[in-house]
């Protein structure tokens, strides 16, 4: 069993990133197996012999961190040291500044490090939760 790689290999500090992990020769039976990102533990799911996957767990902090998998509690051989970076996303602008509630508006989020986009909501009026429906990068 070998790593090669992940993707991504970054993510929020809120966690929940899906990090794609390539090698060989995962096995499909892993009780006891983790991904472990510094020093908490999750759980891996692998989708084939050379495809596993894990979410990234919350992390309080922006930091980098090592990224390791075990399998059956063994490290899992890597080629070179693999990092994952937790971060938080950072907004510099939302445009426009202000618009009438009683009509639908594109809302414009300018920032750095919104990652995964899949997962931006918006909150308005503190209560009414509306999630993103495209996202554009520019």
């Amino acid at each position: 069993v070998s790593v090669s790689g992940i993707s991504p290999t970054a993510g929020p500090t809120l966690g929940n990133t899906i990090v794609t992990i390539f090698g060989a020769n995962f096995p499909q039976e892993v009780t006891h197996s983790t991904c472990r990102f510094g020093d908490i533990k999750v759980p891996i799911r692998v989708l084939n012999s050379t495809v596993a996957e894990c979410r990234s767990p919350q992390f309080s902090t922006p930091k980098l961190v090592e990224f390791v998998v075990n399998i059956h509690d063994y490290i899992v051989r890597v080629n070179y040291p693999i990092s994952f970076e937790f971060f938080y996303p950072e907004l510099l602008r939302v445009t426009p500044f202000w618009c009438f509630s009683e009509y639908s508006t594109n809302i414009s989020l300018h920032g750095t490090k919104f990652y995964p986009a899949d997962s931006i909501e918006c909150l308005f009026q503190q209560n009414e939760q509306i999630l993103a429906s495209s996202i554009g990068i520019f």
